[in-house]
């Protein structure tokens, strides 16, 4: 576990190392000298550039980030930044992940890791709205907070 994140967890009263992360990605556009626009489309946002996964803990402190081609699928980016965090997190126990995260990953996460997955998904009641789902809300921070400083 960084340092850094072990004293920050501590003078806030938590312990050093997290017992939950949270999962999500997001494809973003990369420049044209970049070799990873060769790469495809993403066919959800119809993005040409690269995918960025990122795991936070409950204080929105990186555990693991991942950028690969925008091409290769969730669980398989996932899986990649996932597997950053083997050995730096004695207490994990559990990954909070979005729907674009189930089917085989949380049965691999299970066997390699002992780790559960668990997949957060919208209530259908509100269609037509946007709910603040518990605790998996804190992922998206990370990709705002650089939506309005990053250039």
């Amino acid at each position: 576990m960084d340092t850094l994140h072990a004293l920050v967890r501590k003078l806030v009263g938590h312990k050093e190392s997290p017992s939950m992360g949270i999962i999500d990605f997001r494809s973003t556009k990369t420049s044209h000298h970049t070799d990873l626009t060769s790469k495809g489309i993403d066919g959800d946002t119809k993005i040409k550039g690269s995918k960025e996964h990122i795991v936070v803990d409950s204080l929105v402190l990186p555990l693991a980030v991942a950028v690969h081609e925008v091409i290769l699928h969730d669980n398989k980016g996932a899986s990649k930044v996932i597997e950053k965090m083997k050995y730096k997190l004695p207490r994990l126990t559990k990954i909070l992940a979005d729907g674009g995260y189930q089917g085989s990953l949380g049965d691999w996460v299970a066997r390699k890791f002992s780790w559960a997955m668990e997949i957060v998904l919208r209530p259908n009641e509100y269609p037509d709205k946007f709910p603040v789902l518990p605790k998996r809300w804190i992922v998206e921070r990370p990709f705002g907070e650089c939506n309005l400083n990053c250039v």
